[in-house]
């Protein structure tokens, strides 16, 4: 979706579709606040503004709290949607926590187990936020305890690129260990 900068606003997006991806928006949340938003949006531009039920500070505010789950809406995709709808709505262009990005992990012939890989992804995931939040000692998940568990990953048929899975354990390993830098992603 993109617009000319010369054109009075930008499009809304009709349908709004979105790729499900590991680890990405809520699917629920993400279509209750584009819904809520392009009900605004045409409650607005149709000289109704008492039917206005979602200014674009509150989109904004919304979309910064969205969760990242498992299999959710890609985030970019969403990101591109809601600074559609932010505009639309009066706001400017918005910017979102750049902390939260998807990640992708390409399915190969012969990989890591998905199941495998998701569940151990998923909770070293939280344990770096519990760290973010209370400290290292917060975490249920220690780097090394991470690399063990990665170490064991079964290689199965249409799994997850080996290589691309290592780089991210490598990436939240290091982020469990204190560093600050985001998970390698290809």
């Amino acid at each position: 979706m993109s617009y000319s900068p010369t054109s009075p606003e930008p499009p809304l997006p009709d349908p709004v579709e979105f790729d499900v991806v590991f680890r990405g928006y809520d699917r629920h949340q993400v279509m209750e606040l584009v819904s809520e938003a392009m009900g605004s949006v045409t409650a607005l531009e149709g000289g109704n503004p008492d039917a206005v039920t979602l200014t674009a500070r509150e989109l904004r505010e919304n979309a910064d709290a969205l969760d990242v789950v498992l299999r959710g809406y890609k985030i970019d995709q969403v990101k591109e949607v809601v600074g559609v709808l932010h505009q639309r709505l009066g706001g400017g262009s918005p910017s979102l926590d750049p902390r939260r990005e998807a990640i992708e992990l390409d399915i190969v012939l012969r990989g890591y187990d998905r199941q495998q890989v998701e569940e151990v992804v998923n909770e070293a995931v939280a344990s770096v936020d519990a760290v973010k939040r209370g400290g290292p000692g917060a975490a249920t998940l220690t780097a090394q305890d991470l690399r063990t568990r990665a170490a064991g990953f079964d290689v199965v048929f249409r799994g997850y690129d080996e290589g691309q899975v290592a780089s991210l354990i490598d990436g939240l390993a290091d982020r469990l260990d204190g560093g600050s830098h985001p998970p390698n992603q290809h």
